[in-house]
């Protein structure tokens, strides 16, 4: 047990150092760096961020005593571990005096800190292993070892405990005769993944026994195909979403799998010390299951809290959690465990010559693929258990590799999506009027409301069964209610900059200096309107505020534009107006209603608000914003703002509230996403001369083009890429092709759309599927995607994004401008 405890300041330092690392990391990558760094989404990672040169001596003192052991363990520990000290202590000295996790910029040097990092996690692993690996008593390996039955075991418990949880969390309701298709599809899966694990065990114990010490050999190998694992994961579940490609993809992979095998090999050889090992297996397993796992009694238990654990971190981490990445962490996790706990305590022992259970993975292989050939699963049921199952999710990611040409074409979206900030990229003009001017007064206000994660069907003029929106319902009465909107990205971090470009974007954070392309920031300027803007952090980056403007939060924070307070800093502001002063210009983008700040405040409503059908928190927040919204429409009208006035109140994008158990929006287009509410109100003498379709298909990108036609300037230029003026004087002014696709793309990940008509279809090029929806009033269906219509469809995608390249003048081929 003394040993067992010693594990614990092993994890810690461990723990902390990949940490650092993985913070250092999101500071390089361009999406995080904006949310995580600069927008604070997870205010616990900038106090650790702050805190850290302090947290760092607290480590030390925890990692310090584990070197006495060892300088006693021979020449080569005792160097490793007076280097380690001394390397160490230099650190702490530097963080101190100049702290580097508070300054970390949007560069290579994060990077290199970030792989810094994980140098002391190897160090202490290598001090370990030279202390601890030439004491363990390795023997003769044994006969045969319960592979075999560890991994069909493990296969039935994790299948039942994701089961268990798809049962918890999916809405209430009689079991469906789909969902017992799906389990018996999910327990297919699991035993083929965990049996193909049994498979390369027993090759890698036939490698072993090749040698004089099998055993010995045997955990050295353990340790190679944990290395293996762990970079197939990252590759494949955690760097996509997080835009990690190219050269820094394969460093830090081989840096974080190297690390992570070593610190396990140097606690089994710690654990393993003075004692006899016949199996090489065992002794790599021990440090998973804490070396408690000894009978059955003790590794139920495990297994019992593995399995309570694993539901919790499935349940909690899903409404706030990125392309279910947490939740995909935590089932490879338990995979793990599950097996490595049934193996050290497995009482049935198979010889590993025996054919006949070596061809059982083979044969059940072959019924998965004749299965699928044959009778394939219908795919909006297994899409709906995925959705709540993330074991499940990640067994199909692997076991369902894409083709050859999906693969291609998966690449070619990725090189194209999130331009790292080293590659550089010139501003390319965005024009949607020729020769800019002043328009002649007197002009109209501009009150934009982009409400973030604004869903349409949670507002009563588009869903009739809303009843806690009356303000908004009012406001429509006396504006036009476009029926079909649209947001041309699934995230805050392109949709809200595209609204300022009235364009689509190069899918870069951010292409600077940012000016030549904000087409709304220079009308507002041509105009000399007086800006009043909510500058969240993307704002900061792209906004060049003239003289007199006014920033209404003053936020540091993406999450810290809180809407009723927003409206009255801007009602006093303009109560201080002098009379005939500049014509007012608005924009305010509050977070009120984002997933994590729902999260970040409980994801609670109050005992005695009741939205049956809608999902409580955010409907009982929505009322609160509908209220301050209603209350500031009045303050218009009492200070004779209102007719005079241009007010759109829209989204940036949608969300997803537990549909499937689908939550948020950064790496996904489903439906409820992209589809967003977008309501105009003119004053009386432009409604008078202009005219709209409200049923007709429009974008957030469309609005800067018709603030440009309703104040004079035309004609708004037409260009594939640009938006369209939506009130125009004649129709054939703003007719669209009802034939023409558009382009729709994530904010943060390879993830892209084609919209035509009522028609969705999405390539997702982070997850590497699929999908088609048919889009009803309130509602989407989803349609099976066959191969021409993919082909058709990924085609479209590629020419779309092909266009934006050469608006853009970049070349994705070279990563870079020609």
């Amino acid at each position: 047990m003394k040993k067992i405890a010693l594990l614990a300041p092993r994890a810690l330092f461990a723990g902390f150092q990949l940490l650092t690392a993985l913070y250092c990391l999101m500071a390089y990558l361009p999406f995080t760096y904006h949310q995580v760094h600069v927008g604070g989404l997870l205010p616990w990672l900038d106090e650790f961020a702050r805190l850290h040169c302090w947290l760092n001596l607290a480590m030390l003192a925890l990692a310090f005593p584990l070197l006495i052991a060892p300088w006693q363990r021979g020449a080569l520990a005792r160097w490793l571990a007076a280097g380690f000290a001394v390397y160490q202590a230099a650190l702490a000295y530097l963080l101190v005096a100049h702290p580097v996790l508070p300054n970390l910029g949007n560069d290579s040097l994060s990077l290199g800190w970030g792989l810094a990092s994980l140098l002391p996690v190897a160090w202490l692993a290598a001090i370990d292993l030279a202390a601890y690996a030439g004491r363990v008593q390795w023997s003769e390996r044994a006969a045969g070892r319960p592979a075999y039955f560890a991994a069909w075991r493990g296969a039935l418990f994790v299948a039942a405990l994701y089961g268990g949880v798809f049962f918890l969390r999916r809405p209430a309701g009689a079991f469906q005769p789909s969902e017992a298709m799906a389990l018996g599809w999910s327990l297919l899966l699991h035993l083929l993944l965990f049996l193909g694990g049994f498979l390369l065990l027993e090759c890698l114990a036939g490698l072993a026994g090749l040698f004089r010490q099998p055993a010995q050999v045997e955990f050295a190998l353990c340790h190679l195909l944990l290395a293996a694992a762990v970079s197939a994961v990252l590759h494949n579940v955690v760097w996509a979403p997080l835009g990690l490609t190219g050269w820094a993809e394969a460093a830090f992979t081989a840096a974080l799998a190297a690390a992570l095998a070593l610190a396990n090999a140097g606690a089994a050889a710690f654990l393993a010390a003075e004692q006899p090992a016949g199996d090489g297996i065992a002794a790599a397993a021990a440090p998973i299951t804490l070396g408690l796992a000894r009978s059955w009694s003790s590794g139920l238990g495990l297994l019992l809290g593995l399995g309570l654990l694993g539901g919790l971190a499935a349940v909690q981490a899903a409404a706030f959690d990125w392309n279910y990445l947490v939740q995909k962490l935590t089932a490879a996790g338990i995979w793990l465990a599950s097996f490595a706990c049934f193996y050290s305590i497995g009482t049935r022992r198979v010889r590993a010559s025996s054919l006949g259970w070596l061809a059982v993975p083979l044969l059940l292989l072959g019924a998965y693929k004749g299965i699928g050939a044959a009778a394939p699963a219908p795919a909006p049921a297994l899409q709906s258990w995925a959705g709540y199952d993330a074991s499940f999710r990640l067994a199909q990611q692997f076991l369902t590799p894409p083709r050859h040409d999906e693969e291609s074409f998966f690449q070619f979206l990725n090189r194209n999506t999130n331009i790292a900030a080293s590659v550089r990229v010139d501003p390319v003009s965005v024009e949607l009027a020729a020769g800019l001017s002043q328009a002649p007064g007197p002009l109209p206000n501009i009150f934009i409301f982009t409400i973030d994660s604004l869903r349409r069907d949670y507002l009563s003029p588009y869903n009739p069964a809303v009843g806690f929106t009356p303000a908004i319902a009012a406001f429509a009465r006396e504006s036009t209610v476009f029926e079909n909107a649209f947001t041309r990205y699934g995230g805050t971090g392109l949709s809200e900059p595209a609204i300022w470009s009235g364009s689509l974007l190069l899918h870069k954070q951010y292409v600077t200096p940012f000016a030549p392309m904000n087409a709304l920031e220079k009308l507002i300027h041509a105009d000399q309107y007086q800006a009043y803007v909510s500058r969240d952090p993307i704002l900061h980056s792209i906004l060049q505020p003239a003289d007199g403007d006014v920033d209404l939060e003053g936020a540091t924070s993406a999450l810290a534009v809180e809407f009723s307070r927003s409206l009255e800093v801007l009602e006093q502001q303009l109560d201080r107006r002098p009379a005939g002063g500049k014509p007012v210009f608005a924009y305010v983008q509050p977070q009120n209603l984002h997933i994590s700040t729902i999260q970040r405040q409980g994801a609670t409503a109050p005992a005695d608000e009741h939205y049956p059908g809608f999902y409580a928190p955010y409907a009982w927040r929505l009322k609160g914003v509908d209220r301050a919204f209603g209350e500031f429409i009045e303050f218009l009208k009492a200070r004779g703002l209102y007719d005079n006035s241009i007010v759109v109140l829209t989204a940036d994008h949608g969300d997803s509230l537990g549909e499937e158990g689908r939550w948020g929006h950064a790496y996904t287009l489903f439906p409820e996403i992209v589809r967003i509410p977008l309501l105009i109100h003119l004053p009386a003498d432009l409604r008078g001369k202009v005219s709209s379709d409200p049923a007709a298909v429009a974008f957030s990108t469309d609005i800067t083009p018709s603030l440009y036609y309703l104040l004079g300037h035309r004609p708004v230029q037409k260009n594939p890429l640009f938006g369209s003026p939506l009130f125009t004087e004649t129709a054939a002014e703003r007719a669209r092709d009802p034939q023409a696709s558009y382009l729709l793309a994530s904010s943060y990940g390879a993830v892209y759309g084609i919209l035509k008509g009522r028609q969705l279809y999405v390539a997702d090029g982070v997850n590497y599927g699929n999908y088609r929806f048919e889009l009803n009033a309130l509602s989407a269906e989803s349609r099976p995607v066959s191969a021409g219509f993919q082909r058709e469809q990924d085609e479209l995608i590629r020419n779309g994004i092909q266009a934006v390249d050469r608006f853009y003048r970049f070349d994705a081929q070279s990563g870079g401008q020609p």
